[in-house]
């Protein structure tokens, strides 16, 4: 591991593809949680033949202590993705598989994780979480080190890993006027969606008739709607530009002779667009160089925000 495990830090092992064709027994697939010596802080055991998930822990000189058990509960399917989430509490680890569980493992050696491993037993020919996994690890909790640390913390890596997890249902490339507040907008539609509790809707009584009528032209009250709120949409939004905030939009690089243009940035840009690229002339008028931000072109258009 890059850094020794610290408090409220998780470690994601991300298979592609579930096995659970069971092997010769002893049928035994392990991911453990390891200290610098080797010891096994946390070691999970996944079952096939048994449909078990056993814990436990051993010095690397000692023998292995009592089981635990987690329930299987169904938390992995034949063929399908699987995530082992192993959080790292103060006193305990709390381990989820697909998000599911939740189990509490009460800490037995008090040393600091600093390697993880992913093992089956030798008589086997395939590992339940197949031939290889991707391992991540996340500090959500910590105090953050820098703006992108704490707000852009996923890597192209780690879009590719997750992605193959779970799929994204949007995504939306760029943050300006257009991607941003389209982004913003589904975000915030989605979860107005996903909150509602549509089974407490129902239909409108019809209106009182004119006129006198049968007894079955009353009003009645319809039955609820037979809807379910659906599963909340993934989305994903990709940014270019490095981190660059700025008070006011002329004081990032621009032509040192703007003040004689009028109409600001945006009519200047266009009418120097070809010299830009082409005249040397031009380039020796201009004020820094290539403007990389979060935003896009609305951080260089004069304060104009098409809100």
């Amino acid at each position: 591991m890059d850094k020794p495990l610290t408090v409220d830090d998780v470690v994601h092992f991300d298979a592609s593809a579930v096995s659970l064709t069971s092997n010769p027994s002893p049928d035994n697939t392990s991911l453990n949680l390891l200290s610098g010596d080797g010891d096994y802080l946390l070691h999970i055991s996944i079952c096939r033949d048994t449909r078990t998930i056993v814990l436990n822990s051993r010095y690397a000189t000692k023998d292995w202590g009592p089981e635990e058990h987690m329930d299987w509960d169904g938390s992995l399917t034949d063929g399908r993705r699987a995530t082992v989430s192993v959080c790292n509490n103060d006193q305990t680890f709390t381990i989820a598989i697909n998000g599911k569980s939740g189990h509490q493992y009460k800490k037995r050696i008090n040393l600091t994780t600093q390697a993880v491993s992913y093992r089956k037993n030798a008589a086997m020919t395939t590992a339940v979480l197949g031939s290889a996994i991707a391992v991540r690890v996340r500090s959500p909790h910590h105090p953050p080190t820098s703006y992108e640390s704490e707000y852009f913390q996923l890597t192209i890596a780690d879009v590719m890993a997750e992605s193959e997890a779970h799929p994204f249902d949007i995504i939306v490339i760029g943050s300006g006027f257009g991607g941003g507040i389209l982004a913003s907008t589904l975000l915030e539609k989605n979860r107005r969606l996903t909150e509602s509790d549509f089974n407490d809707e129902s239909t409108p009584a019809p209106a009182e008739p004119r006129w006198r009528g049968p007894i079955l032209n009353r009003p009645h009250k319809a039955p609820p709607l037979p809807y379910k709120a659906p599963n909340p949409l993934r989305i994903l939004v990709i940014e270019r530009g490095r981190l660059l905030f700025r008070t006011h939009c002329m004081n990032g690089p621009r032509p040192s002779n703007i003040g004689t243009t009028s109409q600001g940035n945006d009519l200047f840009f266009t009418t120097y667009k070809n010299q830009w690229d082409m005249d040397d002339e031009t380039k020796k008028i201009w004020v820094g160089g290539g403007l990389y931000c979060l935003g896009g072109r609305g951080a260089v258009w004069g304060l104009f925000a098409p809100r």
